[in-house]
């Protein structure tokens, strides 16, 4: 179904170029651009849904769950995407994931200077927790190129992380953020928990196994 998908795609783009080259497009239609990117946000879409209601760390063991429905940022906003939110069992440590629209043809699994932008924008989002109230002595992370190889799969990936106060308590959010490129897109996975030895150690545990889960999801959602 995937290699249709795409096939479909680039037929798309290669008709919407060539209607726009002679003129055929009418205002108040959708162009034939908008149509590929719906398609595709459908795509995503349903990869999201299909992501399960439990994440599985090496050993087998649920260790997060889902909470609630995903959450669509493209009724607000295009190209704002998906997430689908889970916390621990005992509710310690919160972890989204994300799935940007980003409709971008051709780019592979390397790391691209347009996903070291969108790590920067998402750093300058928790920077500005300091200016809106969300928490305070913001302090972050050097973001580091890594790679997890997984199912015989390279995934390229960026890491950082960040902390801060939040009421009185001292919280820490890790990052890791990949290109899916069956999707068309960009993963993002947030840790978020409180800043102690024992929510660290389970975090750095379990982060690169459920990343690659989740990437591996993804990709192979229509398999």
């Amino acid at each position: 179904m995937k290699k249709f998908f795409l096939l479909f795609v680039f037929f798309l783009s290669a008709c919407a170029l060539n209607q726009s080259e002679n003129g055929d497009l009418s205002e108040g239609y959708l162009t034939l651009g908008d149509k590929i990117q719906n398609q595709i946000v459908e795509y995503e879409e349903q990869a999201v849904l299909k992501l399960p209601d439990s994440l599985k760390d090496i050993s087998e063991k649920d260790v997060f769950f889902a909470q609630g429905e995903i959450a669509n940022r493209e009724q607000n906003q295009k190209g704002a995407g998906f997430i689908k939110s889970y916390e621990t069992e005992d509710h310690s440590t919160l972890l989204t994931v994300f799935v940007y629209n980003n409709l971008e043809y051709g780019f592979s699994y390397e790391i691209s200077p347009n996903l070291e932008e969108l790590m920067s924008k998402h750093l300058s989002e928790i920077q500005m927790y300091q200016s809106t109230g969300i928490g305070e002595n913001v302090k972050l992370g050097k973001v580091e190129k890594t790679e997890i190889k997984w199912k015989k799969k390279i995934y390229k990936l960026l890491e950082t992380s960040a902390v801060y106060e939040k009421d009185g308590d001292d919280k820490k959010t890790y990052v890791m953020l990949a290109s899916v490129p069956e999707l068309f897109s960009y993963v993002r996975l947030r840790f978020t928990y409180d800043n102690n030895k024992k929510s660290r150690s389970f975090v750095e545990s379990k982060r690169r196994v459920l990343m690659a889960r989740v990437l591996t999801m993804l990709s192979e959602f229509d398999k």
